[in-house]
C-alpha cells in the first residue's frame, strides 16, 4: 500500500482487525450504498468545518519559538519516560529539540502556523485519498471501521500534514522522532521529513503493509528486532543501548501495575516475605498512571518503601540502584531488567502472559509461580545467578 494511504487505517480497532483476520486484496472494487454515501457526505462536510476551526484557532495560541535552528521534533505520546528514549537513541542537545504533545493540536499550533491555502489544498488531497481507500475491497468488519473511525482522521490528518509541510519549508533537515503517534508519524513521512519511531514499551504484532515507512525504529529487544526485520518493513530496526550491570545490591524493585484489581496481594506478600527472609531490601515502584488506593496500605503492612514518583524510567532506576532482582507482572521493565543483567521475575502465571506481545515474556523471565526453585538457587549462589541471566537471554522461544 502506498505510504500516503496508511493514515486512513490509524485506528486501534482497524489495526487489531487486520492483524487478527489477515491480508485483503486491494484491487477488487465494490459499489458504495446510498446509506454509506450519505454518511460520507455528512462527515466530510463536518471535517471541512473542523479544518476551518483548526485554522482560526491558531491565532489564539501563543507562538513559542522558531524551528529553523532545531534538529529534532519529538512527538511525545507516553507518560514522560518516552522522552528519555530520545537521548538513548540519538546524541542531541536538549536546546536542539522541540517537544510536542502529539495528541494535542494546540501543541503543534504553538510551534508554527499553517497557511490557509496549504490547509485547504491538503484537505482536498486527504479527501481524495480517503475515498480511494473506501472504494477498495475490504473485509466487511474493516470496511465498517474505515467508514466510521477512519473518517475521524481526515480533519486531524489534514492539519498535521499541513503542519509538517510548513515545517519542511522552514527546515527540511529536521528529524521527527515519534513516541507512537501513528497519525502524526504518517503525516510527517508524507511531508518528506525523516521520521523515526522510538517505542516506549514492548511492541505488539503489527500489520506490516500498514506500518509507517519510518527511517529508524528503536525497540527494546532482539526478539522484537527479529520480528520486524522478518515482517518485510523497510525501516532500519535497532535495539536501544543498555548499560550492563555487573555489581548488584541486595535490593528487589517491584514495578506495580496501574490498577489494584490486577495485582494479587497474597502472592505479592509471599514474594516480599521470601526476599526479606533472605535479607533483601524490597521497594515498590508505582506505575506512572497508577489510579488505585491500596499500594501505600500494602507498603505499610509489608514494611516496604515506595519510590518517589519522580524516580525516573525503569532503566534509569535500575542503573542508579543496581538491584539484584526486578519484579513485575507484564511490564517492559522486565525486558529492560534482563537487558541490563538483572534477573526479572514475573508475578503473572505463564498462561496469563500476553499473547499479543512480540516479546516472549514467559521465556525471558522467571515465573514466581512455576520457577521458585530457580529463584531460590539464584538467591543462594552468585555463580548460578549469572548462569540464570545467560539462560534467560538464550532460552528458546
Amino acid at each position: 500500500m502506498h505510504s500516503d494511504k496508511k493514515w486512513v487505517f490509524c485506528d486501534n480497532y482497524i489495526q487489531r482487525s487486520l492483524v487478527e483476520f489477515g491480508k485483503y486484496s486491494a484491487n477488487v472494487r465494490y459499489r458504495i450504498s446510498f446509506a454509506v454515501f450519505s454518511k460520507l457526505l455528512f462527515f466530510l462536510t463536518y471535517s471541512f468545518f473542523k479544518v476551518l476551526y483548526y485554522y482560526f484557532s491558531q491565532f489564539f495560541i501563543i507562538y513559542t519559538g522558531d524551528i529553523k535552528d532545531k534538529r529534532v521534533i519529538f512527538l511525545k505520546s507516553g507518560n514522560g519516560y518516552d522522552y528519555d528514549n530520545l537521548y538513548k537513541a540519538f546524541d542531541h542537545v536538549e536546546s536542539e529539540v522541540v517537544c510536542i504533545n502529539s495528541f494535542t493540536m494546540k501543541s503543534y499550533m504553538s510551534v508554527t502556523r499553517v497557511g490557509f491555502y496549504t490547509l485547504i489544498g491538503t484537505f482536498l488531497h486527504s479527501v481524495i485519498t480517503y475515498l480511494s481507500v473506501v472504494r477498495e475491497y475490504l473485509p466487511k468488519h474493516v470496511e465498517y471501521l474505515v467508514i466510521v473511525n477512519g473518517l475521524r482522521n481526515i480533519s486531524q490528518y489534514t492539519f498535521l500534514l499541513s503542519f509538517f509541510k510548513t515545517v519542511y519549508s522552514l527546515n527540511n533537515d529536521i528529524h521527527v522522532c515519534s513516541g507512537g503517534a501513528m497519525l502524526a508519524s504518517n503525516a510527517s513521512i508524507s511531508a518528506r521529513l525523516k521520521t523515526s519511531y522510538l517505542l516506549h514499551g514492548n511492541i505488539g504484532y503489527k500489520y506490516p503493509i500498514l506500518f509507517p515507512d519510518f527511517y529508524k525504529v528503536y525497540v527494546y529487544s532482539y526478539d522484537e528486532k527479529l520480528y520486524l526485520d522478518n515482517s518485510g518493513i523497510s525501516s532500519d530496526v535497532l535495539v536501544y543501548p543498555f548499560e550492563n550491570i555487573s555489581t548488584h545490591n541486595k535490593l528487589v524493585i517491584i514495578f506495580m501495575r496501574m490498577d489494584d484489581e490486577k495485582m494479587d496481594f497474597h502472592e505479592l506478600r509471599n514474594l516480599v516475605v521470601f526476599f526479606k527472609f533472605n535479607n533483601y531490601l524490597v521497594k515498590f515502584k508505582l506505575h506512572p498512571q497508577y489510579n488505585g488506593e491500596n499500594i501505600y496500605d500494602w507498603a505499610n503492612t509489608l514494611n516496604v518503601e515506595v519510590f518517589n514518583e519522580d524516580a525516573g524510567s525503569a532503566s534509569s532506576l535500575i542503573s542508579s540502584t543496581l538491584p539484584s532482582f526486578v519484579v513485575a507482572w507484564q511490564s517492559t521493565a522486565l525486558c529492560e531488567s534482563l537487558n541490563m543483567g538483572v534477573i526479572p521475575i514475573s508475578l503473572s502465571k505463564k498462561s496469563e502472559m500476553l499473547s499479543k506481545s512480540v516479546y516472549p515474556l514467559n521465556k525471558r523471565t522467571l515465573s514466581w509461580y512455576e520457577e521458585k526453585e530457580i529463584i531460590n538457587d539464584a538467591v543462594a549462589s552468585t555463580a548460578f545467578y549469572n548462569e540464570v541471566v545467560n539462560l534467560l537471554k538464550r532460552r528458546h522461544v
